[in-house]
């Protein structure tokens, strides 16, 4: 069995609307996300959004302690809160403690 080795969450804007998508994904025991929002003139197209994200993901990849050390600061808000949201369904979804680096 082929088990997904990622989660999607939508970062949402006013009103509910889809703006956004946040990929998180676990290597080596850590979870590692990436992002994509859309500008506010852009239509949203999921295709795109989350090819976006999980390329970062997978290339410009933030760790979790980077996230719990809050060195996320430069991303915008509506982002900031859905890694939130994502980050408590990585524990939940991947089953197995996670390695932060600080032994």
């Amino acid at each position: 069995m082929n088990e997904k080795n990622y989660l999607v969450q939508y970062v949402r804007g006013s009103h509910g609307r889809k703006v956004g998508v946040v990929v998180a994904t676990i290597k080596d025991g850590l979870f590692w996300f990436g992002w994509s929002l859309c500008n506010e003139k852009d239509e949203f197209n999921r295709k795109i959004a989350y090819d976006i994200a999980y390329g970062r993901a997978n290339k410009y990849s933030n760790p979790v302690e980077k996230y719990d050390s809050g060195q996320f600061s430069n991303l915008p808000n509506s982002v900031k809160k859905t890694v939130k949201k994502i980050y408590s369904r990585c524990v939940a979804y991947f089953k197995q403690p996670v390695n932060t680096g600080k032994e």
